[in-house]
């Protein structure tokens, strides 16, 4: 590696649902070649699972996790009318185990953090913000600030957070609401952001599924929401240098496809992906047309 982050280093892990396959084999690959270099970190839906990894130093538990997610069972049937949702959130917890309680993540997190998450009623975007040893805040509790963050709507149930005493539900963290802002990354030298969604993605041609026209809104939104936030951090009067790391190629499986078979190539990629941009991050993403993608984005590839 010819460069290295400026210190503070700040990190951004993206949303991107099953994708997130990706960002995990991206950063455990990134961190192993670098030690850990990240200072603060924020962490959305999907990105809101490898923070968790991240800031208690259980990258290997994500790895595991995503090389064999069928046993996981992410997608377990549970389907409710109110509100409409198809999936209980059972295994988002689950997932989240290795954390243990509130007070043993306090003792574990290594640096401060923040996860985003959305008022269902009223798409109020709010940081939940955590600190080692909760010494600086702690919005607790954390398992249930993770899992709302990833409850994607429609898919998983909102989950029910007090803030300020009273007690709302929450959804997706990236869902469509006021405009993300990352300025929690203030200070910071460096900023390096993890997405999934390649720029000119969301433009494919869906074919004419509608299952997969809201999968080309999803990813529309995951990429605006992340430039969005970049922009937000651009406008601090001592802005930090920006790296945005993407997958050298479109990730064309759903972003619920939860299945062992695309996640494992997706994380491998990750892994791959690392290498080339630790050794030069301009240069790993060439600007030029999308490598070659099934146009429908294959929403059921085994």
């Amino acid at each position: 590696m010819n460069w290295s982050l400026r210190r503070p280093a700040g990190l951004v892990l993206a949303s991107g649902g099953a994708l997130g396959s990706w960002q995990s084999g991206f950063l455990t690959a990134f961190v192993a070649g670098h030690g850990r270099v990240f200072d603060r970190v924020l962490g959305v839906s999907t990105g809101a699972l490898t923070t968790a990894a991240y800031v208690l130093d259980h990258m290997d538990v994500l790895k595991q996790a995503w090389r064999d997610i069928s046993k996981q069972r992410v997608l377990r049937w549970k389907p409710r009318l109110d509100p409409p949702t198809m999936f209980g959130n059972e295994s988002l917890y689950e997932a989240l185990a290795h954390a243990g309680d509130d007070e043993q993540a306090k003792a574990k997190t290594k640096v401060p953090f923040g996860i985003f998450v959305t008022e269902k009623a009223t798409g109020r975007r709010r940081l939940a913000r955590f600190s080692p040893g909760g010494t600086d805040g702690w919005d607790g509790p954390l398992t249930s600030h993770m899992v709302a963050s990833c409850s994607i709507p429609d898919v998983f149930p909102p989950v029910p957070l007090s803030v300020g005493g009273k007690t709302t539900l929450h959804v997706d963290g990236a869902r469509r609401g006021d405009p993300p802002d990352f300025t929690y990354l203030a200070g910071m030298k460096d900023v390096l952001v993890v997405e999934m969604i390649r720029p000119g993605e969301p433009g494919l041609w869906p074919g004419f599924n509608p299952v997969r026209w809201r999968e080309r809104r999803v990813r529309r939104g995951q990429r605006t929401f992340v430039d969005r936030g970049v922009e937000s951090l651009a406008a601090l009067a001592d802005a930090p240098r920006v790296f945005r790391a993407q997958p050298s190629e479109v990730l064309d499986f759903s972003l619920i496809a939860f299945r062992t078979g695309v996640c494992r190539r997706a994380f491998e990629l990750g892994e791959r992906d690392a290498a080339v941009f630790s050794a030069n991050p301009l240069q790993a993403h060439k600007p030029g047309p999308l490598p070659d993608v099934d146009p429908e984005m294959l929403l059921s590839t085994p």
